[in-house]
């Protein structure tokens, strides 16, 4: 018969780790251990050791409600959450509206997404208290009705100190001009008109992985002065292959 599944009793925090690995569609050892387990104790001390993460993930994981694979360039395992797993924070949040989870990794967009999971935390470094909301999410139609549609959301909608909200591009591989042009035509129509709003759209952020991309970006977002801010940047992850 089927191998019997491990109990847990999932704590608050596991269900912070389950709802943030749903929202970036996975996470790895050390992604879950920098958000959510390296400060301890009512004085936030930071710790290095990540143990104690690996035996929770693992515990976790046994009880059915994350799966693990490896994926493009890394050693360690990321997990992904199963429905089950999605169920048991649905069944205590429902108001929290979860995109359904992958079911798996999609190695056409790894890169893509690991990078966009390592900016996060990035930017979360940065702005303790970031409102950060994901492409599903908004996808769904959560998050102020700025006008995106579901074919065309960013990678995700950010609320900045002094500024208000951004919306993130990663950019890993060259697309056409035309593309280009379109997608930067729709940000301009949805800034202008969100303009007089507290929520509306303020800037938009592209960050550029390689030179072709950031020049041909660059090119047509240089009339538009500081509505858009494009940068090239190295990656991250350090894995150069994949796209999105």
């Amino acid at each position: 018969g089927k191998p019997r599944r491990m109990r847990v009793m999932l704590s608050p925090r596991d269900l912070e780790v389950l709802e943030f690995i749903i929202d970036m569609k996975f996470a790895g050892l050390n992604e879950v251990f920098e958000k959510f387990f390296s400060r301890v104790g009512s004085d936030r001390t930071v710790t290095s050791s990540t143990e104690w993460t690996r035996k929770r993930l693992r515990q976790i994981e046994a009880a059915g409600l994350l799966r693990a694979d490896v994926g493009i360039g890394l050693r360690e395992r990321v997990y992904f959450a199963t429905f089950k797993g999605y169920h048991a924070v649905s069944s205590i949040h429902p108001e929290k509206m979860l995109a359904k989870p992958t079911g798996g990794l999609d190695l056409r967009t790894f890169v893509h997404d690991r990078e966009l999971l390592l900016v996060r935390l990035e930017f979360e470094r940065k702005h303790e208290e970031l409102l950060w909301i994901s492409d599903r999410k908004l996808r769904q139609g959560q998050g102020p009705n700025l006008g995106f549609t579901s074919a065309y959301v960013p990678d995700a909608l950010i609320e900045l100190p002094g500024i208000g909200n951004v919306a993130l591009e990663i950019e890993i591989a060259l697309k056409s001009s035309a593309r280009y042009r379109d997608k930067i035509q729709r940000y301009v129509r949805i800034m202008r008109e969100s303009r007089g709003r507290p929520d509306g759209l303020k800037k938009v952020i592209f960050r550029c992985l390689k030179r072709p991309c950031f020049d041909a970006i660059s090119k047509e977002c240089d009339i538009y002065g500081e509505m858009f801010e494009v940068s090239l940047v190295p990656s991250l992850s350090g894995i150069e292959r994949g796209a999105k």
